[in-house]
Order: structure tokens, then C-alpha cells, then sequence
């Protein structure tokens, strides 16, 4: 069948593209579509965060340097949560929180892409959520 020159497969073929168009948007929006500051305890986990496509930072410095000139905006992935978790600095320097547990790399990662897509950190950036070593997270403010 044709219509005006359109084949049923161009159709076809354009709805299949529009498909994979509204999967890649969900998906980025269900990651929070933030990018990710990863304190320099668990750099570790940059390239396997980079090879999920998500955009990464280091984080170098002292704590308030990070806060800063880095956050703005961000996901703060550290295990060092104590210097960060303060509510009054997350909303003056606007980031989101994971506390982590130092564990194999890649697998922090799968765990912290997990956790990212349940956490909604697009619509409520100063979150904090906790992973633990089981893979397991949980809200914590």
C-alpha cells in the first residue's frame, strides 16, 4: 500500500524510530537527567558510570571547595556522607546525595544506576539515598 509515495514499511519504520526515540527520553529522564559528582574515594566507578552514559565529575578538593564550585545542580555519589548529608547545605548549594559502600566498582555501579532510576532525582534534587553492600537502598531524607 502507498500513500503519496509512503510505503506501509516507511510507516512502519518511522514508528519503530519514534519508539526507540520515547525509550531513550524515558530512560534519561528516569536516570534524573543530572550529572553525576563522584567524590574521589570512589573515582573507581567513573568509567563504568561513563560506559552506562551517564555524565560524570570527580570530585577533588576539600568538602566545602566541592560544594562550591562543583554541585550546583548534581548528583554527589560519596562515602563519605557525613560532610555532605547536612539538608541546609544541600539546598544552599541545590545537589542530590548517594551514600555508597565501598564495594567492587562495577558492581557499585549497577547498584547506584539502580537506585538512580527508583530515586526520581529530576523532579526532587536533594534527596538522599543510602546503597548498601547487598545492593539494597533506601531513602534517607
Amino acid at each position: 500500500m502507498k500513500i503519496k509515495g509512503i510505503t506501509m514499511q516507511d510507516l512502519l519504520n518511522a514508528y519503530e524510530a519514534g519508539k526507540r526515540r520515547d525509550e531513550y527520553v524515558k530512560e534519561a529522564l528516569a536516570r534524573g537527567g543530572r550529572t553525576l559528582v563522584v567524590d574521589e574515594n570512589v573515582e573507581a566507578v567513573v568509567p563504568y558510570l561513563k560506559q552506562k552514559n551517564y555524565f560524570v565529575d570527580t570530585a577533588y578538593g576539600t568538602d566545602e571547595q566541592i560544594k562550591q564550585h562543583l554541585l550546583d545542580g548534581k548528583i554527589l555519589i560519596t562515602n563519605n556522607e557525613k560532610d555532605f548529608i547536612d539538608r541546609e547545605d544541600r539546598v544552599y548549594y541545590h545537589y542530590g546525595l548517594l551514600s555508597v559502600p565501598n564495594i567492587d566498582s562495577e558492581l557499585l555501579s549497577d547498584y547506584v544506576e539502580k537506585c538512580l532510576m527508583k530515586a526520581g532525582f529530576k523532579s526532587n534534587l536533594l534527596q538522599v539515598w543510602k546503597i548498601y553492600k547487598d545492593g539494597k537502598f533506601e531513602k534517607v531524607d
